[in-house]
């Protein structure tokens, strides 16, 4: 969807949205079944919506939520970004869909939130995917993942719901990201006590009930630990509420 679409309330229903790879193989990065973004200093919808759809074969996400620049903007680190600049969505409700085979190595993502965003999702279904949801952790993310049923084809090396740090996206920029189009700013913004403190945000507010997670055996791992469920890599700048959720396998 362009930008901007102020005040625009979407609904995308019983559609069947095909992609172009169903593979885990990391060589069609960028491909979206279905991908809101926007831009500073303006909202892309109101309120949207997806439903009873079924969305699969797209290597990076089924549904992204995102936003043109910001990730690699230093200003987002620091306490003078204003919430306001930049809404991809006020409400998105993302329910009853079956969203499976978005596997690419390095994203495959069922529904990736970012772009300042609030996302419900709900009673869906979710198979083979490296994470049914992943947010990148900006700090002014929300999501709320409440009575979806996780099945077992997910990555074995990944956690089937995973909300990263900021930091891990500016750890890559500050001094190592060659496409870093703030190269004057970026050494300043990164060795400020702001920058450490808003780095370690992993969403604004979480909250994940009710969901039913299946596995298909012991859940392998590239380190001593079994890799998590729900893996949520930093502090949410809110609140994060996990509970009453099903896991079996």
């Amino acid at each position: 969807l362009p930008s901007p679409w102020h005040e625009v309330i979407a609904v995308i229903t019983g559609l069947i949205i095909v992609g172009p790879d169903m593979s885990n193989i990391d060589d069609t990065k960028g491909n979206c079944g279905i991908r809101v973004f926007g831009k500073k200093n303006n909202t892309v919808v109101k309120d949207f919506t997806v439903d009873n759809c079924e969305i699969y074969g797209w290597p990076m996400a089924g549904i992204e939520f995102g936003y043109e620049g910001l990730i690699y903007d230093p200003t987002y680190l620091t306490n003078s970004y204003n919430q306001n600049s930049i809404t991809t969505t006020e409400t998105a409700y993302i329910h009853h869909n079956y969203i499976h085979h978005n596997c690419q190595d390095g994203a495959g993502y069922g529904v990736c939130v970012d772009g300042d965003s609030y996302v419900k999702i709900s009673y869906n279904i979710f198979d083979y995917f490296r994470h049914a949801v992943t947010s990148q952790g900006t700090k002014f993310t929300s999501f709320e993942i409440d009575n979806n049923l996780i099945l077992a084809n997910g990555s074995d090396n990944s956690a089937s719901i995973d909300s990263h740090n900021y930091m891990d996206i500016f750890k890559d920029i500050c001094g190592f990201y060659k496409g870093n189009p703030y190269p004057d700013l970026l050494p300043d913004v990164c060795a400020t006590q702001q920058y450490k403190t808003n780095a370690n945000y992993a969403s604004q507010n979480i909250k994940i009930t009710n969901n039913t997670f299946v596995y298909k055996g012991e859940r392998k791992t590239n380190s001593s630990n079994p890799n998590p469920a729900i893996n949520i890599c930093g502090v949410p700048k809110g609140y994060c509420e996990i509970k009453n959720n099903y896991f079996a396998g």
